[in-house]
């Protein structure tokens, strides 16, 4: 009997804990977000139509060009309108000089009053009629109603338009919106004044803020519309196609290689980690972010000692040696 105590203490002094190799890992904090795909508007656009009916006799401007306020963009053929202003303006000056030789008249008392006031009336409809023949005129000449660029031109030298016809269309440029739209299961994540990041096609990420969210989803996608105010509209163009970023939310979060994940008897995607005291501790996790390196996970303490090598043979439970 004395014996087989001596070699059952002989063979448990021989088993040596296993050895693991460990990655410390401290806890960082991970930005969430919701992904949301829409395009670039402008919170000034009009399009621009004729006040008058009339043939376009020039064009100033195409798609593209920048335009100030006041310039004239459309000439339509001024036809018989300055012929018009011409007589209108001949007359009103023959009444304008009878109606001074009147009341030199009147005051010498060789003519009537309602003489007077007939040459008067007259004078004031010539004056009228000048005044119409200039606005008419004027309408020919369609000018910039803000500073902008031209986004499209809807009519040609040569075609004929009537009053309030479409000629073109105009956005400005400096106060562009960016509009996505966001599913029902994130909108409740979303609040004004969120940080976002929007990519274009071949550019880098741009910076901007959530400005307005809809109060309404939409009839038939049922998608939320979200307005972003870019921090800088360089490069952006309305009518642009953009993705978006939206930062919902941070969190502490661990990264982890694929490899260091495991399940455990009940089904858990966890990590296996060695205490101060050498035992194996298993923490169920939840992904917070993947990249092309491996995973950003919480559940984990905030500083934690996480098995890299070895993982696989040993439990929960275990004590093991940590290899330096």
């Amino acid at each position: 009997m004395k014996n087989a105590l001596i070699l059952l203490w002989l063979a448990t002094s021989c088993v040596h804990a296993f050895s693991v190799q460990v990655e410390s890992s401290q806890a960082q904090p991970i930005e969430l977000s919701v992904s949301a795909l829409g395009s670039v508007t402008s919170e000034v656009e009009a399009t621009v139509r004729s006040r008058t009916e009339g043939i376009v006799q020039a064009l100033n401007v195409q798609a593209g060009d920048e335009v100030v306020q006041g310039q004239v963009i459309v000439q339509l053929a001024t036809e018989d309108r300055q012929l018009k202003l011409d007589r209108a303006s001949l007359e009103a000056r023959r009444l304008d000089r009878e109606f001074r030789r009147s009341q030199q008249l009147f005051e010498q008392q060789l003519i009537t009053k309602s003489a007077l006031d007939s040459v008067e009336s007259a004078l004031k409809a010539a004056e009228a009629a000048v005044a119409d023949a200039q606005k008419s005129l004027d309408f020919l000449r369609v000018r910039a109603p803000f500073d902008g660029v031209v986004e499209s031109v809807m009519v040609e030298v040569g075609s004929v338009v009537g009053a309030q016809s479409a000629l073109l269309s105009l956005v400005d440029p400096s106060q562009l919106t960016i509009t996505v739209e966001l599913a029902q299961t994130d909108i409740a994540q979303v609040v004004k004044g969120q940080r976002a990041s929007v990519a274009r096609a071949g550019a880098l990420p741009q910076a901007a803020t959530v400005q307005r969210i809809a109060p309404l989803s939409s009839g038939v996608s049922r998608m939320f519309e979200v307005d972003l105010l870019p921090a800088s509209t360089a490069g952006l163009r309305a009518g642009m196609s953009v993705s978006a970023e939206i930062q919902v939310e941070k969190v502490q979060a661990h990264f982890v290689s694929p490899a260091w994940l495991f399940l455990d008897d009940n089904g858990r995607v966890g990590v296996k980690t060695v205490s101060t005291e050498g035992v194996v501790q298993f923490f169920p996790v939840e992904l917070v972010r993947a990249d092309a390196q491996g995973f950003y996970v919480s559940g984990l303490p905030e500083s934690v000692d996480i098995i890299s090598v070895g993982a696989g043979f040993v439990s929960a439970g275990s004590t093991v040696e940590v290899a330096n």
